[in-house]
């Protein structure tokens, strides 16, 4: 069995940054564990697998493994599917969608005239709460200091994200990076990944965030972009006050510590006052076409 594999950078701040996506088409169903190899051997942060005759009626199924587990949905992956789809000529620009175990995500496409794919994925809040009493926070936090301003939250539009909020964005670079206090406090709270953040700025329509996506609950210990986190991130600072339907813009920097920087961007509508959807969007570079074969 031999199919079409790439991989991309997702949300690169410069070439070779962002979050490395493998993209693997997939014209039959794959044999049973199969994908779950694949995504072992290509060694992406996270691999989706996209089954093409769905794609080609513009609202692909797809599956995600991480080198170790299936998950239900992932942002930066998924902007790398758009664009592999774009660029091979299978969506062209405009409306799509790509349905997950997570849910369905609308997708819309347009051409910056740059040579890239701008790709905006849409989401909507599913959770949403203050969990109160974190157990071993300091195991991930170490000396770090909890910002006196925001609560801790759990949200989610797809997977589960504690979002920490910490008092500055130093404090992201002394963190004590410990996998198996990361894992442990994951599983405590039923949550995929734990985000780190500190706010950097408020500026007219935007406020801008540097954050750590700390995943060793589902795969690596850190990944350097994460979209599902990100638009996770805006609903939870609609809860505080800090993003309004004035100030709906939020930038996300991310993968600093990892030497792999990242840009983020969550536009956040509102109806009636409250957060509805939450664009996410971005870019995502190829660096790598190819073929995998695998015995059938």
């Amino acid at each position: 069995m031999a199919v079409s594999v790439f991989l991309y950078d997702s949300f690169p701040a410069r070439r070779f940054g962002g979050n490395v996506a493998g993209v693997v088409f997939l014209d039959s169903p794959a044999p049973r564990g199969w994908p779950q190899h694949i995504a072992a051997e290509l060694a992406a942060p996270t691999t989706g697998f996209v089954d093409m005759p769905t794609a080609r009626m513009r609202d692909a199924r797809v599956r995600f493994f991480t080198p170790q587990q299936e998950i239900g949905a992932c942002g930066h992956v998924t902007v790398a599917i758009a664009t592999a789809l774009a660029e091979a000529g299978v969506w062209p620009m405009g409306e799509a969608a790509v349905s997950t175990a997570g849910g369905r995500y609308p997708i819309s496409l347009s051409d910056c005239g740059t040579g890239r794919v701008r790709v905006e994925m849409r989401h909507r809040l599913r959770h949403l709460h203050q969990p109160g009493q974190v157990p071993d926070i300091d195991g991930v936090l170490g000396p770090v200091q909890l910002s006196r301003r925001l609560p801790v939250t759990i949200a989610g539009t797809g997977l589960r994200h504690l979002l920490i909020p910490i008092q500055d964005a130093a404090g992201l670079a002394i963190l004590p990076m410990a996998a198996a206090s990361i894992a442990e406090l994951s599983r405590a709270l039923h949550v995929d990944t734990i985000g780190v953040f500190a706010v950097t700025s408020e500026d007219g329509e935007t406020v801008s965030v540097q954050m750590r996506d700390l995943c060793a609950g589902i795969g690596a210990t850190e990944e350097p972009a994460s979209g599902t986190t990100s638009a996770a991130l805006a609903f939870g600072l609609a809860q505080a006050g800090l993003l309004t339907d004035a100030r709906a813009r939020l930038r996300v920097d991310m993968g600093i510590e990892m030497g792999r920087p990242s840009r983020l961007s969550v536009d956040l509508d509102f109806a009636d006052g409250r957060p509805a959807v939450a664009r996410l969007w971005g870019f995502a570079d190829r660096v790598l076409t190819g073929e995998i074969t695998a015995p059938a």
